[in-house]
This record gives structure tokens, sequence and C-alpha cells, in this order.
């Protein structure tokens, strides 16, 4: 229980980025875990399988309480939630299990790339139109946000997110403002972190050599510093989101990400 005030703060910090961009705060949380497992001397071949799961379970609290907030401000994109839901779920437990399968250095590598071209893609994305979602929003066929919620859903599980990266890119996508796109990508990391966290505690059970406190993947001291720090700050995050310009931020959120990536990529280059 030592590192408690540790997860204490990587909650606060987790929780505003997940407030204020509409990600579940996995793209930090995730870092952070993978770097606290090595100072505990967790076996690596699950560190970063630990790390997904520890995630997953943290993005529950932090979307439910970012939800409240943006609903408040009726933000949120309601109908596209409930087409994309079935999907988002269904891909979420899809990949668990098959995240479950790879290494531990392989769900590194794959997550690090992941980073970087999310960074990538917050330092050069054009800035999206800020109308009115009725009049900006391309219309298209319903079958295509259940398609899309799948993949969101496999997507995130699989890298340990909660889906907002995803869910934000493709609203942005369909031209939905900004604060429409955010606050609905929050919704959408409930049924990822629902059904992912389900996924990575059932594939966990039968390991043998799990650290104490642990429930499958998800370490459980972790996860109550993550989620006590997180949950007020997610919701502080939410109602910020609607005050600060949202470009200067992303720009900053880029900086910090590429700073995760790469402290990351150094542990895995160093790690048998």
């Amino acid at each position: 229980m030592d590192f408690l005030p540790f997860y204490l703060g990587a909650g606060v910090i987790t929780g505003l980025v997940s407030g204020l961009f509409g990600v579940g705060g996995g793209i930090v949380m995730i870092p952070v875990l993978t770097v606290s497992f090595r100072w505990l001397n967790i076996n690596p071949e699950i560190s970063m399988h630990m790390a997904l799961g520890t995630s997953l379970a943290a993005i529950i609290v932090n979307s439910l309480f970012a939800v409240i907030s943006h609903s408040k401000k009726k933000a949120i994109q309601w109908k596209f939630l409930l087409l994309a839901t079935p999907g988002i779920a269904t891909g979420s437990l899809a990949g668990a299990f098959l995240a479950a399968d790879r290494t531990s250095k392989e769900l590194g590598i794959v997550f690090i790339v992941f980073l970087f071209l999310f960074t990538l893609r917050l330092f050069f994305a054009s800035k999206p139109q800020q109308k009115s979602p009725e009049s900006s929003a391309k219309k298209i066929p319903s079958y295509l946000n259940i398609i899309m919620g799948f993949l969101i859903g496999l997507s995130s599980a699989f890298l340990g997110v909660g889906g907002g990266v995803f869910t934000s890119a493709w609203l942005l996508y369909l031209r939905y403002p900004v604060q429409h796109a955010l606050a609905t990508s929050s919704g959408a990391g409930l049924p990822v972190s629902i059904m992912g966290t389900a996924g990575f505690i059932w594939n966990g059970l039968e390991i043998s050599d799990l650290p104490q406190y642990s429930l499958g993947f998800v370490y459980l001291p972790a996860l109550l510093g993550l989620i006590v720090g997180g949950g007020p700050a997610a919701w502080a995050g939410a109602k910020l989101a609607h005050k600060i310009e949202q470009n200067l931020l992303k720009k900053i959120f880029g900086v910090f990400l590429l700073c995760m990536a790469v402290s990351m990529l150094y542990i895995k280059l160093n790690t048998p």
C-alpha cells in the first residue's frame, strides 16, 4: 500500500484528462501503471496485462463522473450512443480476450505506437467546426455507427483505453462540434470499460504469479487510488472542458503524451 499516495495523484491527473478531453484516462494511466509495476517488481510477463485491466476498471468511475457532468450541459449525443453501445460492448469483450493471448511486450509495443500516432493527431488535426450538431453533422446510415461501435470497443479494450480516443475521432470526422464529440466519447467509455474489465478479470483468474491484492488482471491498490483521486477530478475536468480553449489544451496534452510514450519506449527497450 506504500504506492497509494502515488496512485491518488495519478488518479487526479487522469481524472482531469478524462473530463477535459472525453477520454477514459487510459492513455495516461497505462504508462503510469507500467512504470509503477516495474518499481513493484511485478512479473514483466504480465505487467502490461495488469496495466490494461486496472486502467479499464478505473475508467468505469471516471466515465460515469464525466457523463453526469457533460449531460448537465446537454452535450452528449444520446442517439449515437444508443446505436453504438451494443457493438461497443461486444467489441470490448472480444478485445479483452484478444489482448490476453498476447505477450506483455507485444501489448506494450502496440500501445506505444498508438500513443505516438494519437500525439501526432493532436498536433496536426484540423480545427473542428463549432456549429450546432444538427446543422454540421454528416448524415450516415445507422448500421455504420453500429459497425463503428464494435470496432471502437475492440480497439479500446485491446489497448486498455476507454474508447474516447476512437469515438471522438469518429464524431469529429462526422463534423460534430468538438464539445459534443468529447462529451459523447465519455459516454462510450462506460460499455468499453465495464465489458473490458470483466474480460481482463476472467482471463487473469487462473494466473499463478499475480501480485497480492489482485483480482484477475486488476491490481486493487492501484485501482483504489485511481478511483478516489480520479472520480471527482473527472467531474471537475468535464466542467472545465466547457470553459477552456480546446486547441491549446490539446497541444499541451500532446507534449505530455509524447513524454509518456518516450518513457514507455525506454522501459520496453531495457526490459528482457
